[in-house]
């Protein structure tokens, strides 16, 4: 008998397929089970966010695919087998391929109808808000994807089970085990694995973002999972070896070259931005400045590899990455690198840190701008400039002695900053402070002269950045308050006194009461890590800040203050938190140009002196303290509008309505069909 060619056989399998899945009770109790599981999961996660956006609904429904397909591709191979029809089912005069392939349709196209059920979802919620469909079609797609990889690998995984449940189980085994590997960074090759978990392949889609390697990936283990169903039936029938060993090979250089050639490893250019806004497509600013760069650009981020953070990292590296920007990104867990984070200058958990050739610059928070600000500031050849003020009676960098700030400049040059002495009376002292990333003030006892003051005033309001350490004790501070007097902060004469200080010395303050979530001090409150304050004055905040703060826009910030227990001078009958540091941020914006002036305040120059800078978090605030202060403005240009959905408000009657549209009607549709089936069956 000849054998019909792979059209007609597949035609005919197909046929019988879908006929078995209308005609059996088991297609509409699955579906039943389904769409309550999926339906009781879009009602909680409705609740729980209350946005009209199903990116956490597909986040779910993606792991119950683990269970649901293999129950489905059980069906077929396996059930023929436990039945012992597969043997006849194999000496048909049928293309083998056209079974494979009829089978593996037929699965997948239960399986993507009841993935549809999501856009009934989609339809209610665009009766109670506005829903970014483009959105919600990424994240189907990418469920479409996933549906047929599994159902690929369970039907390969059912070709050689004796049972429909011991092959079901298998399947579920095996594609739980792929699942998992998303948690395997800190394993051993774990980022490898974790690369290769389909869990990864779709984080992007459920955020609205289609890449083509992701869908690549999904074509292989479609292939893969067919080769080796195909292999095992002819296994199964005897096949003769030669032949069998070329089909192998035949399917394995496919699956190379489409693996090569769509960029499986997740660097191949280009993405799919189905947001309505593209929000997630990479500003030409950010392309630009990247594309700039020559060298390669490191990403470290310092998060735990399983949490929510990561994957918004990971997902903002592929951004760069689709636009042709050269990124790699390591992804540092704070808790089993502590030693690492503390070599590389980083403080806390949620920090980037951007190297480039030799420069580096850290992060606080994630974000294209902030990301793209600083690629272009680690992408210069620049070493940042911290000038020292000179002449006023100034602790210097070249002082080796306990009181001198040698050590200080040295802690600065370990992340990036190069120390140098500036006389703002000198000749060409403005050309020079023009040169200055930031200035500090180092303590000091002797007056700034007139056109020093002004020198400072006009050098920070074009954007200067400046850093005092007040010499405090009984030092008047009526010098420093000069060059203070446009912030809206002061500092008040006496030495501050607190029971909450090294043994016998109530002036030298043990501060651990950070009142701000400013980032300066996050890593250390979190940490819970004092600040020693040797001989400090109180720095006054006033009301609505100096006399043009208002209008300026600044922003006065407490950062570090005393317990309830200080006093200041020989007031001891007089205690209050009395504030030791503060920082000063005042923003303008002209159009797509940032404009920003920062100054911070300490109100003891002890803090930076070399017997006091190892004790305690002394280095780490000075350290994170000159960095915030001379962080440059960020490129404004890099961002787009963040678009997204509005939260929706629902009444009783609006909740009742959902739980019937959701649940109630697509069960009841699912199940009705069920008792007749069932009847059918029993009358043979």
């Amino acid at each position: 008998m000849s054998r019909p060619g792979f059209r007609r056989s597949y035609a005919a399998v197909l046929r019988r397929e879908l006929l078995s899945l209308v005609l059996l009770p088991q297609t509409y109790a699955i579906a039943a089970v389904y769409v309550v599981v999926s339906g009781v999961f879009f009602v909680s996660l409705l609740g729980t966010s209350g946005t009209p956006d199903l990116e956490r609904f597909y986040s779910n429904l993606a792991a119950t695919l683990v269970v649901l397909v293999p129950i489905i591709a059980a069906r077929g191979l396996a059930e023929e087998r436990a039945r012992g029809s597969l043997d006849v089912t194999l000496s048909w005069p049928l293309s083998r391929l056209g079974l494979v392939l009829a089978t593996f349709t037929a699965n997948v196209l239960f399986a993507w109808a009841l993935v549809s059920t999501s856009w009934i979802y989609v339809r209610i919620l665009s009766h109670y808000g506005s829903v970014e469909v483009g959105k919600q079609a990424a994240g189907y797609v990418a469920l479409l994807a996933l549906a047929a990889a599994f159902s690929a690998v369970a039907l390969a995984i059912s070709a050689r089970s004796p049972s429909v449940a011991g092959g079901a189980f298998l399947a579920v085994l095996v594609l739980l085990a792929g699942w998992s590997v998303q948690y395997a960074d800190r394993w051993p090759l774990g980022r490898t694995l974790a690369a290769l978990s389909p869990a990864r392949r779709i984080e992007s889609a459920e955020q609205g973002v289609l890449y083509p390697a992701d869908l690549a990936y999904f074509a292989v283990v479609v292939i893969i999972g067919l080769a080796v169903t195909l292999a095992l039936l002819d296994r199964q029938r005897g096949l003769p070896k030669r032949r069998y060993l070329r089909r192998l090979a035949l399917c394995a250089a496919v699956t190379a070259v489409i693996a090569a050639g769509a960029g499986i490893g997740g660097r191949l250019p280009g993405q799919v931005d189905l947001t309505p806004t593209q929000r997630f497509t990479l500003t030409g600013a950010s392309r630009d400045v990247g594309r700039a760069v020559h060298g390669p650009i490191q990403v470290l981020a310092f998060v735990d590899p399983s949490s929510p953070e990561a994957v918004q990292i990971r997902n903002l590296v592929r951004r760069y990455r689709a636009a042709g920007v050269g990124l790699s990104l390591d992804v540092v867990d704070p808790d089993r690198q502590p030693g690492r984070m503390k070599e590389l200058g980083v403080s806390g958990y949620g920090q980037l840190l951007v190297r480039v050739g030799g420069h580096q610059e850290l992060v606080d928070h994630f974000g294209e701008i902030a990301l793209t600000s600083a690629i272009y500031r680690a992408g210069r050849d620049h070493v940042r400039q911290a000038c020292f003020t000179i002449g006023h009676g100034e602790r210097r960098i070249d002082d080796d002695s306990p009181n001198g700030y040698r050590g200080l400049a040295a802690s600065l040059s370990g992340i990036g900053y190069a120390s140098r002495p500036i006389a703002l009376a000198a000749t060409g002292a403005a050309a020079e402070l023009a040169g200055c990333d930031e200035v500090i003030v180092p303590g000091g006892a002797g007056p700034f002269e007139t056109d020093e003051a002004a020198l400072v005033a006009d050098y920070l309001h074009h954007g200067g950045r400046m850093a005092v350490l007040a010499e405090g004790g009984s030092t008047d501070p009526a010098s420093v308050n000069r060059l203070l007097a446009d912030f809206g902060v002061e500092l008040r004469p006496g030495t501050v006194h607190d029971a909450v200080s090294l043994a016998g010395d109530p002036a030298s303050v043990v501060a651990l009461d950070y009142p701000s979530d400013s980032p300066v001090t996050t890593a250390l409150a979190g940490a819970q890590r004092p600040t020693l304050v040797v001989g400090a004055q109180e720095i006054a905040v006033h009301t609505g800040g100096g006399p043009r703060a208002d209008a300026a826009g600044d922003s006065v910030t407490p950062l570090l203050q005393t317990s309830p227990a200080a006093w200041v001078g020989d007031a001891a009958d007089q205690t209050a938190r009395r504030i030791v540091a503060v920082a000063i941020d005042r923003s303008a914006v002209a159009g797509r140009e940032e404009s920003r002036t920062r100054v911070a305040v300490v109100g003891s120059v002890e803090v930076g002196a070399n017997r006091f800078l190892p004790r305690f978090a002394n280095n780490a605030l000075l350290s994170s303290l000159v960095q915030w202060t001379a962080a440059e403005p960020e490129i404004l240009g890099a961002g787009r509008d963040p678009g997204g959905v509005r939260k929706i408000e629902l009444t009783g009657a609006d909740q009742a309505d959902i739980v019937r549209r959701a649940v109630v009607f697509p069960a009841l549709a699912a199940i009705v069909p069920l008792p007749v089936m069932v009847r059918r069956l029993k009358r043979g």
